[in-house]
């Protein structure tokens, strides 16, 4: 390998996820790599797998604040959020108290919120009445485990 493509493959792997969306319809696309990172992050902490609970959790809430930015600067285009954004991203996003006194939500409280809806989707299926009535912690890590790798989240 030439030393050229060894500096551009180290130079692409150092990049932010921010510089490399650029278009509206990259931008629009990020929620949907967001919810699917914080769901396998929350797979991966009731699994026990901490560097992938992590690499995800950390790789969705980067993208998310990416998400959130370019939305603020007007990067995205009305018709890319409504053909990209899931709704589940735009129900947190625009669920605040309609009030003059009351702030804007930012990125962080809207992804705690999504953070917070993928822990209890986790605990859900890692302590589920049919699969786990004894709520046996070894049994929901085995749960958790089957379904990080049925979602294929290592792959993420």
């Amino acid at each position: 390998m030439s030393k050229l493509r060894i500096v551009a493959a180290l130079f692409i792997t150092f990049i932010p996820a921010r510089a490399l969306a650029q278009t509206s319809a990259e931008y629009a696309a990020m929620p949907k790599h967001v919810l699917a990172d914080l769901d396998c992050a929350a797979l991966a902490d009731y699994a026990g797998e901490e560097s992938e609970y992590k690499r995800l959790f950390k790789r969705g809430i980067d993208r998310g604040r990416t998400y959130w930015e370019a939305s603020e600067r007007g990067k995205i285009e009305q018709k890319d959020i409504n053909r990209e954004v899931p709704n589940a991203f735009m129900v947190t996003a625009l669920s605040q108290p309609i009030d003059g006194d009351v702030p804007q939500l930012g990125a962080d409280f809207v992804l705690g919120q999504l953070w917070g809806m993928a822990r209890q989707n986790a605990m859900n299926l890692a302590y589920d009445t049919k699969s786990n009535p004894a709520h046996d912690g070894k049994v929901a890590t085995a749960l958790a485990k089957k379904e990080f790798s049925a979602k294929n989240c290592s792959l993420l």
